[in-house]
């Protein structure tokens, strides 16, 4: 009774040990045994790349609707100070209200796309900014405005 204990379960002990050390395959092939999640390893660091790739391109994305977003705040803010300059040329007669609206676009770092001035003083301008969201994509934001005399818009 001495030697190997697990012929006595039915069991072989010799190197032919096939049930406990290899399984087969439905196809046959000879698959040495893992414990359990060994095929796992290394998938906890393909989820966090995956994770902070993700990332990443979302903080890219949020960086140039940003850099959008500022653009169009500037654009409108010079168009509402270009049409108030220019209604304010245009009721006083001070000027032509397109220079006056072309000089406060120019110095907030915008260009005069339009300029116009009806009956009574009415001046409607719109401006436009250059902006890069991505590297490689430019766009240009742009805004509206007018201003006059109150009563006539």
């Amino acid at each position: 009774m001495s030697g190997s204990t697990g012929a006595l379960h039915g069991r072989s002990t010799g190197p032919g040990r096939a049930d406990e050390d290899h399984r087969r395959t439905p196809t046959g092939a000879d698959h040495r045994w893992t414990p359990t999640g060994a095929r796992d390893r290394g998938s906890a660091t393909i989820l966090v790349l995956g994770i902070v790739a993700s990332a990443l391109v979302l903080a890219v994305l949020l960086g140039g609707l940003a850099r959008v977003t500022g653009a169009r705040g500037l654009a409108q803010g010079a168009a509402d100070l270009a049409a108030i300059a220019g209604a304010e040329a245009a009721v006083g007669r001070t000027g032509d209200p397109c220079a006056a609206a072309a000089t406060v676009a120019r110095r907030h770092g915008v260009t005069l796309d339009s300029c116009g001035v009806s009956a009574g003083g009415l001046v409607t301008v719109e401006v436009g900014v250059a902006v890069t969201p991505l590297p490689g994509w430019s766009t240009r934001a742009t805004a509206q405005a007018r201003a006059g005399p109150v009563g006539l818009g």
